[in-house]
């Protein structure tokens, strides 16, 4: 019963400034449980005293009074019943010491044993409840008093006794109601230290959970940062990779291909033979755009952008690319009629939508409904968007979305689709490089991509572009395909071709030879200009490669132009236009860039257009 009980705290609980919690109120129980326990065989004593001591019915009262101590006791399983044992314990002490007064118990003791009421009045019942009880408690005593004046009783006390009591009972009782007050003050400022404790807690604990939250999102964004760092590193290893080998790659390219043309001629119109060629060709011309797409992707390829309205080109280009959807495929579209102008290339952008057209495409296959959606809005960039994205500057953008209801994509495979040479297609059903291409069109573009994807449900591609104003700048916004074009002979002008590469300028000349024309022939850039200042007089035209040891096409031609400044040049590069040209544009505006590997074709054309130019001049 009495355990967990601290005397520190009975006065603290007896005023009762606990503000009715339940663990202050189950404090309070037990102190009146056990003022009901040191009470109950108090009285028993008291009354045996008493009772030897001839005072018999204050014996009696006392004895009477500790049978009603009994129901304080169930205040300990019922603490609702606290109001009325606190009630009950001070109509008990009324009666025991109001009998006390007027008996006078052992030697008249009584007197002092009534000033004890008030005090513990307030103590127990607090202010203003203790007044109630301490005012019917000198009431009786008066009434005493005054039938002990009368005649009327005989109390055991003196006259001077009883002319002081009414003062002391009454600074007793003016003791116990300050030191109320001042518990209560005290209270107070108690409460409002605890209620701005609490306060200042809670600020803590909330600006403590902020801290943690901030730590733990700088986490975060540090295991993204450097999980983006290594992917960066990554990339730049595959687009430090791709351009060391794209010259030479393209440069084979371009060999295999003027064999593939002098094979031809020497097939004579043999189908078998042409067949094979052509077979070939587009292996040759696969490979070509697998290198470009790898440079895309590495945004080491020159692209030249246009500002224009991307609702019509979208809308052309998604009529190009419904044409290889089968006819089971539902096919849907969702653009607004509204103007969307964004800087870009035509030819990426084609090739990305018909990159993720085809990738949806093949998705799809094994649904039930196979179904494949391209929608255009207008974007406004918001916080979260900005957030996820630090890298873009515009707020504005045309959302371009392909979603399809396909297969998906597993969750730990989503973060990769973008690395080139990773496809979750079956083998032989794909490179790896689309989607890395359009990964690099897109960054190029200042954009971004994102994906959404649940297995088994489908996957969105969402393209953001940033929107520019209107501009004058065109663009052909018509798709076409290439046209056709065939090889043109020459009339025996002269050419001189330097190339680095022994066997491809060795073929090279073949074929310009084959073609009509007379060439002569170096394999760097110095040797290039000895042997045009030898024959300056009868060169038309000159074929430099731009990546040469010992001397550069670029570096060539400046000093080939001081000899003859009119003369025509076609560069020829395996690479990047701009890098190759470290960075400058060609040294005249009316040189011309040949992309390896070329064709035959090509090459006839350009060779043609360049002597064509110097005529009219």
């Amino acid at each position: 019963m009495l355990a967990g009980f601290r005397w520190g705290g009975v006065l603290r609980l007896f005023t009762g400034y606990a503000d009715g919690k339940a663990q202050d109120e189950d404090f309070q129980c037990r102190v009146i449980a056990l003022v009901a326990s040191i009470s109950t065989p108090t009285l028993a004593i008291f009354s045996i005293v008493n009772y030897l001591h001839g005072h018999t019915g204050l014996s009696i009262i006392e004895a009477t009074v500790m049978m009603l101590m009994i129901p304080c006791f169930k205040v300990l399983n019922n603490p609702a019943s606290l109001p009325l044992a606190k009630n009950l314990l001070m109509l008990n002490a009324t009666i025991v010491f109001s009998a006390v007064f007027i008996d006078g118990g052992v030697a008249g003791t009584g007197l002092l044993w009534a000033l004890v009421l008030p005090p513990g009045a307030f103590l127990l019942m607090g202010l203003p409840a203790a007044w109630y009880w301490v005012i019917s408690f000198a009431i009786i005593l008066s009434t005493s008093v005054a039938a002990h004046v009368m005649g009327l009783i005989s109390l055991p006390y003196n006259n001077t006794m009883l002319a002081y009591f009414p003062a002391v009972l009454t600074f007793f009782a003016l003791i116990g109601a300050a030191f109320e007050m001042q518990l209560e003050s005290l209270r107070a400022n108690l409460e409002e230290k605890v209620l701005q404790r609490t306060t200042d807690l809670q600020n803590a604990n909330i600006k403590l959970t902020d801290e943690i939250n901030h730590h733990q999102n700088t986490a975060d964004a540090l295991k993204d940062s450097e999980a983006n760092f290594y992917q960066a590193q990554k990339m730049d290893a595959v687009g430090t990779l791709v351009g060391g080998i794209a010259h030479d790659f393209n440069n084979m390219l371009s060999g295999i291909s003027a064999n593939m043309f002098l094979i031809k001629r020497k097939a004579n119109g043999n189908p078998e033979v042409a067949e094979y060629v052509g077979s070939a060709e587009l292996l040759i011309k696969s490979a070509a755009d697998m290198i470009r797409q790898l440079l895309t992707f590495a945004r080491k390829d020159n692209v030249e952008y246009k500002t224009f309205n991307l609702l019509p080109f979208i809308s052309e280009a998604y009529k190009l690319a419904g044409v290889s959807i089968p006819p089971k495929i539902k096919l849907k579209y969702d653009f607004p009629n509204q103007e969307l102008w964004v800087k870009a290339n035509g030819t990426q952008l084609q090739q990305v939508l018909m990159n993720l057209i085809n990738n949806s495409r093949d998705a799809v296959k094994k649904s039930k409904e196979p179904c494949i959606k391209v929608s255009l809005v207008h974007f406004d960039a918001g916080e979260t968007f900005k957030t996820n994205h630090p890298e873009l500057i515009n707020d504005s953008f045309a959302k371009l979305t392909v979603s399809d209801n396909g297969y998906g994509i597993e969750k730990d495979k989503v973060e990769k689709i973008f690395e080139p040479f990773f496809t979750t297609k079956e083998a032989g059903e794909g490179t790896g490089l689309g989607l890395a291409m359009c990964y690099g069109a897109i960054q190029g573009h200042g954009g971004t991509i994102e994906v959404d994807s649940t297995p088994n449900e489908g996957t969105s591609f969402h393209i953001y572009l940033p929107i520019y104003a209107e501009s004058d700048e065109t663009i052909d916004q018509n798709i076409t395909h290439d046209a056709v074009q065939e090889a043109v002979r020459g009339n025996g002008e002269y050419i001189l071709l330097a190339d680095d590469d022994p066997i491809l300028g060795k073929i090279q000349t073949k074929i310009l030879t084959t073609l009509g024309y007379h060439v002569i022939q170096a394999s760097n850039g110095k040797e290039a200009i000895e042997k045009f200042e030898e024959q300056s007089d009868k060169i038309d035209l000159v074929i430099l490669d731009v990546m040469m040891p010992v001397m550069g096409g670029v570096e060539a031609a400046a000093h080939i132009r001081k000899i003859k400044t009119d003369i025509r040049i076609i560069f020829a590069t395996g690479y990047d236009k701009e890098d190759s040209l470290n960075g400058a544009h060609t040294p005249d505006a009316g040189d011309f860039i040949l992309d390896k590997p070329f064709t035959i074709d090509e090459l006839s054309h350009a060779v043609q257009k360049q002597l064509l130019s110097l005529a009219d001049n």
